[in-house]
């Protein structure tokens, strides 16, 4: 918006006046004649137009600049919750002034997608709590929840989405290249994709050595559990560990004694120095048919650990005495 003042407004005004003098006759003889009035006031307005004419500018508030693609090392990928999220392409918009006359800091808009891989079969949400940037210190900034609407992926399929990312207001486009985008509800462990530079080999899964054989009684009689594997990871069943635990997924083929018998949830029991450990949710599928004599049964078992368990031991046998003996196996220092 732009305002002026005039200051030949009043010599004008003047010689209005002398004008309508003039035209009355004047004043008395020592008054000056009209017609040197007159020419006084045209040279008071001559010498007015030649002043400079004041104005007041009001500049018009500059709007944010149109989102340019940062050259990063995309795609990249990492699994949360037993889906893939990869970032496909990350923009950067600079600060400016909205349609409401407010100042924008600047903004990251950040393409992604989930794939939904169907191993934990069941479904997966997506909404704007999951989703936000790492600066170069390390701290948090989070989506804007207006940017991202929730969403669900079923298992199998694979969507994409965009999140728009509000920076501190010195932040430049360079300085994405020291970002890292996280994944992860607050409360449990992230999944972090950096958006430059090397990319960290996942620490998870991490595989445990495990007793060879451990003997005990299922329903039915005496068996055998041997061939056992351990497994130490962060996502079971389309869940995510929480920050201060871990899933251990044991798998192990029981072998049934002269009478037969059944293999249950309650066979195998986990625990870490000395602390039983409660089972997941929803615990495996087993079959509830009697096994003839000498039948071998596979199955898996899963349990939610402490992330600080290190003497771990393996109870065979839903049926065992409390003295029978267990297969002992150590966990190391997890990330």
């Amino acid at each position: 918006m732009t305002s002026y003042r005039y200051g030949g407004i009043g010599s004008a005004a003047a010689i209005a006046m002398v004008v309508a003098l003039g035209a009355c006759g004047g004043g008395g003889d020592k008054q000056p004649t009209a017609e040197e009035q007159l020419e006084d006031a045209f040279d008071q307005l001559s010498e007015d137009l030649d002043e400079p004419v004041e104005t007041t500018v009001e500049e018009e508030a500059e709007a944010p600049p149109e989102p340019v693609v940062v050259d990063l090392d995309l795609p990249r990928s990492a699994d949360y919750a037993m889906a893939t999220w990869t970032v496909t392409q990350v923009s950067y918009q600079g600060p400016g002034v909205d349609d409401l006359g407010l100042d924008v800091d600047p903004r990251a808009i950040v393409e992604f997608t989930v794939a939904n891989t169907g191993e934990g079969g069941v479904d997966m949400d997506v909404d704007y709590q999951l989703v936000s940037l790492l600066d170069g210190d390390g701290a948090r900034v989070p989506a804007d929840y207006e940017s991202l609407e929730a969403s669900t992926v079923v298992f199998g399929g694979e969507a994409e989405f965009e999140a728009t990312i509000l920076l501190d207001a010195d932040a430049t486009e360079d300085d994405l290249a020291d970002y890292t985008f996280e994944v992860g509800e607050q409360g449990f462990v992230p999944a972090e994709i950096p958006l430059s530079g090397a990319v960290p080999e996942p620490a998870y899964p991490i595989n445990l050595t495990m007793p060879a054989s451990v003997s005990g009684t299922v329903i039915g009689g005496p068996g055998t559990i041997g061939n056992i594997h351990g497994t130490v990871t962060l996502d079971y069943a389309g869940e995510r560990a929480r920050e201060d635990t871990r899933f251990i997924i044991v798998s192990g083929d029981v072998l049934l004694g002269e009478n037969g018998g059944h293999v249950n949830h309650n066979d195998v029991r986990l625990s870490l120095d000395g602390i039983q450990l409660e089972r997941a949710q929803p615990a495996p599928h087993y079959v509830g048919d009697r096994f003839a004599a000498g039948a071998t049964a596979s199955a898996t078992w899963v349990f939610v650990a402490p992330v600080e368990g290190k003497q771990g031991a393996l109870h065979f046998g839903g049926q065992s005495p409390p003295e029978n003996p267990s297969g002992p196996f150590t966990v190391p220092d997890l990330p």
